[in-house]
């Protein structure tokens, strides 16, 4: 429970951390296009960590399954790392293999989103 208080706040320190890493350090290293895919990436990052943050508190409230909701979490903590950091990667460094495991990431996301719904729907009241 309080393991994804801390990993999502944990999370969101570091996308604003890298967020302002890209604005000012590493901005003049990349292309147009590397900056767009740099400010997904930020974006993404910062919105599934308020994600496991929400996940962290209905963990907390006894909302929704528990064994679902730690899945989602861990389905939403691997997209972050896939999808984020191999998009961050991609930004700075240009097409490298590993920015195959973008796709991955994304399909994270929406298995971790799905299980969070699950979760919540399967509840008994």
């Amino acid at each position: 429970m309080r393991l994804w208080l801390l990993v999502g706040s944990g999370s969101a320190f570091l996308a604003v951390l890298i967020g302002a890493m890209g604005a000012h350090a590493l901005e003049p290293l990349m292309s147009e296009e590397g900056l767009e895919n740099f400010k997904t990436a930020n974006s993404y990052h910062m919105w599934h960590s308020i994600a496991l943050l929400i996940v962290g508190v209905l963990l907390n409230q006894e909302i929704g399954s528990k064994k679902l909701l730690s899945l989602s979490g861990c389905a939403l903590l691997g997209g972050i790392l896939l999808f984020s950091g191999n998009l961050y990667i991609l930004s700075v460094f240009g097409n490298i293999p590993a920015h195959l495991l973008i796709p991955v990431g994304g399909t994270f996301f929406l298995i971790g989103w799905l299980l969070l719904f699950t979760a919540i729907w399967k509840k008994k009241y």
